[in-house]
């Protein structure tokens, strides 16, 4: 598998993916991966 590095996530950003993931029981790394899966399959 790949390995991506995001710089510079906006604090915001970042925060919304942390609640997200801990709401679906997901790590960050996790939720990012599920977010960018759906719209391009």
């Amino acid at each position: 598998m790949a390995t991506i590095t995001v710089k510079n996530i906006p604090d915001d950003l970042y925060l919304a993916l942390k609640q997200a993931a801990e709401a679906n029981h997901r790590s960050v790394n996790r939720e990012i991966i599920v977010r960018i899966e759906q719209p391009l399959r």
